[in-house]
């Protein structure tokens, strides 16, 4: 699997993300001009390329999507103001695509914007000039809305019962398909399993890029008197001996989410996992992460994408795909070993997400080392706040989102998770610098009639 960590230091500014800091702005790229002194030689060269000019419409989130450079990290804001506060963080993916939602303030006719993006080549910025109308024109078109799928992509074909029970368990997973739950012993959970590789599907290539500045980690959590409590976790658990949890799977429809109106960041993320409650202090888990930004004067930007993570082995999220708000996703997770057969004992965790509208998946595996300590004693869906930059920064207001066939295999049968969670967590904003009044900030709970559904609802910001 092929990862490009951010890269630390450059000459011409600093590509820490403490306080969300910009690469670099235009006029700072002025200034230095492109001669690169004969002692930094070794250190990315600085460029601007040709402005891009697109129309978006007023008043309503429209996607982005601009071609960068490979595997870059991209820092999204005003054209040639460089405030961290209100820099938006993208990656580029294989073939340097980003993507990012923009709504438009009000009254606000034209945005111009610029990405700074960083590969151990070169620092480029992207200069970007948004016409804020209701129809297109020829030299202002409408932007790019979808990411391409990066060569290596291949296709699985569709698959009917007959089809899926003439494969090994271990073949499906080869070929990319989701663990499948035994038929016999659980076959409303086959059934929901069938639904999903049921359809022909791109299976993307194992790629991803390690993000420097957001962590999705295991946290202790706090027992309340309806529940437990947690300062950036909410959802549920499945507690029990080791070795009781096998494959963790859920399916959500990825949230819309908007920024704090005083113009602080938020971030906000669904994932389903193992081994991460309290008190693991490992956790394999897989899901989407929904952010907002205020970009002053012109508007907010939010990005969404597809991510995976084996904390603390991967300290931050590891992007394997942009996704798009009102996307189907799903996700299974497990341990197994080289060829993903699921074993709590094997070294590897296993990732497997689909998003069932652009007919995406991805599969791909982390080896995990010889001190992380996987037990196999819990099962988590949670939406969280991430650990961004070193701090906790708002939940960006996802509204109300449902993870629907919520199963946990436990032994070969696979369950619905309110037959086997037994942990019902609320996230409060406690023990924090700033904001700390204890808010609830989302909330969950059981849908009724529906023992494989849970929805939560996103109270405040901190």
């Amino acid at each position: 699997m092929s990862q490009h960590p951010l890269i630390h230091e450059v000459h011409f500014a600093a590509s820490s993300r403490t306080n969300h800091s910009g690469l670099l702005t235009l006029a700072a790229l002025v200034l230095v001009g492109l001669a690169v002194p004969a002692s930094a030689q070794n250190r990315p060269v600085a460029r601007v390329v040709g402005e891009r000019h697109f129309t978006i419409p007023p008043d309503i989130p429209t996607p982005v999507v601009i071609q960068t450079e490979p595997d870059a990290a991209c820092d999204l804001h005003t054209a040639g103001v460089n405030d961290p506060s209100h820099t938006m963080r993208l990656y580029g993916n294989i073939e340097g695509y980003v993507q990012f939602h923009f709504t438009p303030n009000q009254d606000i006719q034209d945005a111009h914007l610029q990405l700074d993006c960083t590969t151990p080549d070169a620092v480029t910025t992207h200069p970007l000039h948004l016409r804020i109308a209701a129809s297109p024109t020829e030299d202002m078109p409408a932007p790019e809305r979808f990411v391409p799928a990066p060569k290596g992509s291949k296709i699985l074909p569709a698959l009917t019962d007959e089809a899926a029970r003439q494969l090994s368990d271990e073949d499906l997973i080869a070929q990319g398909y989701p663990p499948r739950p035994n038929a016999m012993e659980s076959p409303e959970a086959y059934v929901k399993w069938l639904d999903r590789v049921s359809r022909s599907i791109t299976l993307l290539p194992p790629h991803s890029v390690s993000r420097s500045d957001i962590s999705h980690m295991p946290q202790g959590v706090t027992e309340g008197l309806s529940g437990a409590n947690n300062n950036h976790w909410s959802g549920f658990a499945a507690t029990g001996s080791p070795e009781t949890y096998r494959v963790v799977y859920g399916d959500w429809v990825v949230p819309f989410v908007s920024a704090d109106p005083s113009g602080q960041a938020c971030y906000s993320s669904v994932w389903a996992g193992l081994d991460g409650y309290s008190p693991s202090t490992n956790v394999v888990q897989a899901g989407t992460e929904q952010d907002a930004q205020d970009i002053p004067p012109s508007g907010t930007a939010t990005a969404y994408y597809a991510w995976t993570e084996a904390y603390p082995q991967q300290p931050t999220a590891h992007q394997v795909f942009i996704v798009n708000p009102g996307s189907q996703i799903s996700i299974a997770v497990w341990v197994g070993d080289s060829t993903g057969s699921i074993n709590p004992h094997g070294s590897y965790a296993w990732f497997n997400i689909l998003d069932v509208n652009s007919g995406q998946t991805f599969k791909h595996s982390t080896k995990l080392g010889t001190t992380f300590g996987f037990t196999a004693s819990s099962a988590e869906w949670i939406v969280e706040r991430g650990f961004v930059d070193g701090g906790f920064f708002g939940l960006a207001e996802y509204g109300t989102v449902e993870i629907a066939s919520a199963l946990v295999q436990m032994g070969s049968k696979t369950v619905p998770y309110s037959t086997a969670a037994n942990v019902q967590i609320t996230m409060r904003n406690e023990n924090q610098d700033h904001h700390n009044d204890n808010d609830v900030l989302s909330t969950v709970s059981l849908v009724t009639g529906e023992p494989d559904w849970m929805r939560f609802y996103w109270k405040n910001f901190y």
